[in-house]
């Protein structure tokens, strides 16, 4: 788990494809572009997604099959 950091937003970055969100990132430092990636976090953010609602997988998002 990582700790706060002052100015910390914490914020998800989500692409939206169709209806569907994607999660990018979240914002740990600040700034635009900033923060880690989440396959680091895949654990944590599914923890996060089952208490808060079950019944969703975190799933991996193919890129590549976009220009498909």
């Amino acid at each position: 788990m990582r700790h706060l950091v002052k100015g910390d937003s914490g914020k998800p970055a989500f692409l939206l494809i169709g209806n569907q969100p994607i999660l990018v990132y979240c914002l740990f430092t600040g700034g635009a572009g900033h923060g880690p990636s989440i396959h680091g976090s895949r654990r944590e953010v599914q923890k996060a997604m089952d208490e808060l609602c079950s019944g969703y997988k975190l799933e991996e998002f193919d890129f590549m099959s976009m220009g498909r």
